[in-house]
């Protein structure tokens, strides 16, 4: 064996260790000499899913002046008629409700994000305007998702009782859409078929088919491409199409549906009564769900008192309600993946 002398060998450490021994091994060039780091002049870039929020819910509904001042939007229902068989000679009964049921959506979720730097840090710093645009960006986003969370957890509870559970349809409650302890179990085969009945519950409650949308996880998405329906369509040249990143549409119907989406942000349970992970499919119209960003706000405060420190905050205030529950329609399933399709 042939050793060399630890005074010899100009890549051996002060404890005769060879440090870069290592990178040579694997093809890397020794850059001993750098004493600074070299950044790049770009960011490595993360990945988000899209906001939901805009495409299944409204702000159109909502009164102007709320996202001015005020807490709470009060909305009107307008009264409900009842109509009775007429008997000769008899006695009618009378309404005497004109004033119909109200709906509040209070205004009460606030995030704020605050980045403080040095104006040492702030000098010294390359390129650090684009480190807090990316700062501030990333904020922003989590701040996406954050209202995506609380809007799919308002449909969930809002959506009527009678367009969930195991006996949905406001006339024959002959829908089973799963239940606590019982949920549905949806596979490739049966996910087309179990996904219209949430249509034809809407269509019971006399929702309107046009401007319908479903909101699938991401398990669901791989079951509706690998259905034999999906397959099919696929063969006969009918392609679906890929319309926004982490959302995506089908250019296959699903029912009355027209627009399917699909998220990663959907809500994942234990069921301990089924002793299996559980999720939720949720459908029906962006009118059905208000939203309002009362207040988005950001700032940058560069005199500060104590310290010579500069900050970079912001500001998010919204709320949202469901003021059509019998527009909404919850599953509530298990996915049980076959190991091949044919």
């Amino acid at each position: 064996m042939n050793l060399q002398s630890v005074g010899n060998n100009p890549y051996t450490g002060a404890y005769g260790f060879n440090t870069y021994a290592g990178e040579r091994a694997i093809g890397y060039t020794n850059l001993s000499s750098n004493i600074y780091p070299i950044f790049s002049q770009s960011f490595v870039a993360y990945y988000y899913p899209t906001t939901l929020t805009g495409r299944i819910t409204s702000r159109s509904i909502v009164p102007p002046d709320l996202e001015n001042g005020g807490n709470i939007a009060i909305f009107r229902r307008p009264p409900r008629a009842k109509v009775k068989e007429y008997t000769r000679n008899g006695i009618m009964e009378h309404d005497d409700n004109l004033g119909g049921s109200t709906i509040d959506i209070r205004i009460d979720q606030q995030y704020y994000y605050s980045c403080k730097i040095d104006d040492i840090d702030y000098k010294q710093i390359q390129n650090v305007e684009e480190y807090l645009d990316n700062y501030q960006y990333d904020a922003m986003q989590k701040l996406a998702q954050i209202t995506d969370v609380q809007v799919i957890d308002t449909i969930i509870h809002g959506a009527s009782a009678y367009n969930k559970g195991e006996v949905a349809g406001q006339s024959t409650h002959q829908w089973n859409l799963g239940a606590y302890g019982r949920p549905i179990t949806l596979t490739e085969d049966n996910v087309f078929a179990m996904l219209t009945k949430m249509d034809s519950v809407l269509s019971e409650a006399n929702i309107p088919a046009n401007d319908r949308f479903i909101v699938v996880p991401i398990e669901l998405f791989y079951a509706l491409n690998m259905s034999k329906i999906t397959l099919s369509a696929l063969n006969s040249g009918l392609a679906r199409s890929t319309a926004f990143n982490g959302l995506q549409t089908y250019n296959i119907p699903i029912a009355s549906f027209s627009d399917v989406y699909s998220t990663n942000i959907m809500p994942k349970v234990y069921d301990s009564l089924a002793r299996k992970y559980c999720s939720y499919v949720i459908g029906g119209r962006g009118d059905a769900t208000a939203f309002v960003a009362q207040m988005s706000k950001s700032r940058v405060i560069e005199e500060e008192v104590n310290s010579f420190d500069r900050y970079l905050q912001g500001l998010f205030v919204f709320g949202s309600g469901v003021i059509q529950p019998e527009a909404l329609t919850v599953m509530y399933y298990t996915y049980a993946p076959k190991n091949s399709v044919v």
